[in-house]
């Protein structure tokens, strides 16, 4: 009797199949992610900051002013050449606000533009943070610098990146914050 009972559970099972459709006939909703509902994703952000929307701008740092071809919404931050250069330590700096939305490390990329060797650097740093040097050797057009030497750890929220000049003659359009470490901007963003 077992058998023909096994037998007839299987015969069932097999019709019914027919008329349900597999795991792969069934379409999923467009908005509904096809993976598991525990597995965390994170994406990549990208935090694009206009360097002349600085909250407070300290002199001798400046607003500078050019054409939108050559820099963003046609303004940037710069440390003015100074009679004479070098003549005495020149300071100056500017608080950019920002707002994260997902925490995690984040690598700081600066469009800028140096005057020569004398003036090709800036100081950043985010909220608290040790200063770090933003430089490189290309001179006189616009270009992508990156921060190559750490990441900085931020927590969901505002924060406040803070430019400061160590050289006159150095001027600084666009900075993006990302947690895409293989991104690299390009031109104007």
């Amino acid at each position: 009797m077992l058998p023909v009972l096994v037998v007839l559970i299987i015969l069932a099972l097999v019709a019914a199949s027919q008329f349900m459709p597999s795991i792969s006939q069934v379409e999923r909703p467009k908005d509904e992610p096809n993976k598991p509902s525990n597995l965390t994703v994170t994406e990549n952000q990208y935090i694009l900051l206009e360097a002349e929307s600085a909250k407070e701008v300290v002199l001798p740092m400046t607003i500078g002013r050019a054409s939108e071809e050559s820099c963003s919404e046609g303004a940037f931050l710069e440390i003015p050449l100074q009679d004479p250069r070098g003549s005495e330590k020149v300071k100056g700096s500017a608080i950019v606000p920002f707002r994260v939305a997902v925490p995690g490390k984040y690598l700081l990329h600066a469009r800028c533009w140096w005057f020569d060797n004398c003036g090709n650097s800036f100081s950043v740093s985010i909220d608290d943070s040790n200063s770090l040097k933003l430089t490189d050797s290309t001179l006189k057009h616009w270009h992508w610098v990156a921060l190559q030497k750490r990441p900085f750890l931020l927590t969901a929220g505002e924060h406040q990146l803070v430019v400061a000049n160590s050289e006159d003659g150095a001027r600084i359009d666009q900075i993006m914050l990302t947690n895409d470490p293989e991104y690299v901007p390009q031109g104007i963003e």
